[in-house]
């Protein structure tokens, strides 16, 4: 019981602790303020996290751990549909500005 709940804790601390890289944007002279710039790593750490919960759910010990880890898995859900979003929403940009 306490790998789970050090396995919890990892996860927490990972994204307590987690930077995103946020960088400057400007089109022509004109300032636009501030794009998410690349996501590989927080993606890599989204997925290696939603694995790791998995396995936590599938712990027949989870009982005192069950809340958390729901709670953690739904952030990480909202955090992976904002990222897919942005990927997305960059594509489209990137190709109006190259055309």
């Amino acid at each position: 019981m306490d790998g789970l709940l050090q396995s919890v804790k990892e996860v927490e601390e990972t994204w307590r602790v987690l930077k995103f890289n946020v960088q400057h944007y400007t089109k022509g002279t004109s300032d636009r303020g501030h794009i998410l710039g690349a996501i590989d790593e927080v993606m890599q750490t989204l997925d290696d996290n939603a694995m790791q919960l998995q396995g936590i759910l599938s712990s027949r010990f989870i009982g005192p751990f069950l809340n958390s880890v729901q709670s953690w898995e739904k952030a990480l859900s909202h955090i992976s549909e904002v990222l897919e979003v942005r990927t997305v929403f960059f594509v489209v940009i990137m190709q109006q500005t190259n055309s």
